[in-house]
């Protein structure tokens, strides 16, 4: 799939977007950091120098570290999707760094808030603070960097997904980039709606009756509307960020139920939902193929028999009585040798296209093409009561339409035999390559009834059984041209012709 221009302008306006979600990511989890470690720290613990000092450095630690991540972060964005600010198919190798992006950053923001609880744990310990109080102060910065970490990927997820349809598009690695997946955005809204609340409360708690009834009140005021707005809003955006893709793949599958096999889903997702996006993609282009080939299939061999050959697939066949309709074209061999050879195939598709056309309206099936002739069944594979009427009379409305034929083609001219009897129908041929056919002496007997044709004026004959098994009103449209004795045979045929010629 080729980037088209304006996915330039979309990675820009997403790229900055999303460093604005991080960085109200950050101050989120500066809040959270700064209730935890206030309200945990039982009253005169600390001295005013002290919590001065520590606040001066982490104020500083902040004012540099923000900006600089933020910098940071739009550095990497610019360095990684560059295939897509420059219109490019992107390598595998950028492909992979592109879907690690998010991991990446996170993980960078998370040594951020690392490296604010290494100089807020120094600065305590030079300052010879309460041993206690400093583990507290630290436990709550990490908690901090954990909630701006986790709140960060999910409202950066939600907003490049645009980035992702466009970036999934080249294809998925086979080597997966470390990605979170369903278990883990479940897990993280958890920690920061439930999983922190109930920690910082323990925090709090360690040490026991340092802490003032008010300090616990507000404390758990505080844990508790976080734990309601924090956690209700992470657990609608990951809910969000697992249904969307789903209701879309619902929609997919509900146009693939009614037929429709350029029904897609853009692949949004590079763990678990991506799989089930990807496979139904492949799923609906492997439908779709199998629609084409079983289109052809049936061009080739009609559409009875590919279906027949779809339900069976074994080498071998049933004796059973069927109407048989050769046609084969005359002068053949002249009409080859003094025209061009496009001018013998578009005759020779015109001829066809007339005998698909009239015997799939008479209900048989063109069984092959061999040359410039065409064996037709009737009777088989789908058996038929009146499979002998049904062949008579597709022989009268062919000649007429061949005869409309050689308005075009005036050189075209063909007979037609038809027979009526007992044959063998099945699949003839080795386990990798066989074909459904008719074979017995009702084939052999409408050969030479076409042969005969040739050097009759009607250029339709049928055979004695085949007028005996039609109703009285098709038998009535033929009448008898006496016995004869066909090429190869010993007894004579009684042969008929029609009515009308």
């Amino acid at each position: 799939m080729e980037v088209s221009g304006t996915t330039a302008v979309l990675t820009e306006r997403v790229v900055r977007r999303v460093i604005a979600l991080v960085v109200l990511a950050n101050l989120a989890g500066i809040a959270v950091a700064f209730v935890a470690s206030t309200l945990a720290t039982p009253a005169g613990s600390a001295t005013l120098y002290r919590f001065g000092v520590v606040s001066v450095v982490t104020v500083v630690y902040v004012a540099l570290t923000v900006p600089l991540g933020a910098a940071h972060a739009l550095r990497m964005a610019h360095a990684t999707l560059g295939p897509l600010y420059e219109s490019r198919p992107p390598s595998p190798a950028e492909l992979r760094a592109m879907l690690a992006l998010s991991a990446r950053q996170m993980a960078w923001i998370g040594a951020y808030w690392a490296g604010a609880a290494l100089v807020v744990g120094v600065t305590s310990v030079l300052l010879r603070a309460d041993a206690l109080t400093t583990v507290r102060t630290l436990v709550a910065i990490l908690l901090g960097g954990l909630t701006t970490c986790t709140l960060g990927w999910v409202l950066a997820d939600r907003a490049t997904r645009p980035l992702l349809v466009a970036t999934l598009a080249h294809g998925v690695s086979v080597e997966r980039p470390p990605v979170v997946g369903v278990r883990a955005r479940l897990a993280g809204a958890w920690i920061v709606g439930s999983g922190l609340p109930l920690l910082a409360i323990a925090l709090a708690l360690a040490g026991g009756a340092d802490l003032d009834r008010g300090r616990l009140v507000g404390l758990g005021v505080v844990l508790a509307l976080y734990g309601l707005v924090v956690g209700g809003a992470m657990l609608g955006l990951v809910a969000a960020a697992i249904a969307d893709p789903l209701d879309e793949l619902r929609g997919a599958l509900a146009r693939l139920r009614d037929g429709d096999l350029r029904a897609r889903v853009d692949v949004s997702d590079a763990a678990e939902l991506g799989d089930v996006q990807v496979g139904f993609n492949l799923m609906v282009d492997g439908l779709r193929e199998r629609e084409r080939l079983r289109d052809v299939f049936g061009r080739h061999v009609g559409i009875d028999v590919a279906r027949h050959a779809l339900e069976q697939t074994d080498l071998g066949g049933e004796s059973r009585t069927v109407s048989v309709l050769f046609v084969d074209v005359i002068g053949s061999t002249s009409i080859a040798e003094s025209r061009p050879a496009p001018e013998v195939v578009a005759m020779l598709n015109a001829m066809f296209d007339a005998v698909v056309r009239v015997v799939g309206e008479c209900g048989g099936m063109v069984n092959k093409f061999e040359g410039d002739a065409a064996l037709c069944v009737f009777g088989a594979p789908i058996a038929q009561d009146d499979h002998a009427t049904r062949a008579c009379r597709a022989a009268r409305a062919l000649r007429a339409a061949l005869l409309d034929v050689r308005r075009a083609h005036p050189d075209l001219d063909a007979a037609i035999g038809v027979s009526c009897g007992r044959v063998v129908a099945g699949n003839v041929g080795g386990e990798a390559r066989y074909e459904y056919t008719v074979i017995g002496d009702a084939v052999n007997e409408a050969a030479r009834l076409t042969t005969e044709a040739k050097a009759d004026a009607c250029r339709v004959l049928a055979g004695g059984e085949a007028i005996a098994q039609c109703d009285g009103a098709e038998r009535a449209h033929w009448v008898s041209r006496g016995a004869r004795v066909l090429r190869g045979r010993t007894q004579p045929t009684e042969v008929y012709a029609p009515a009308e010629t």
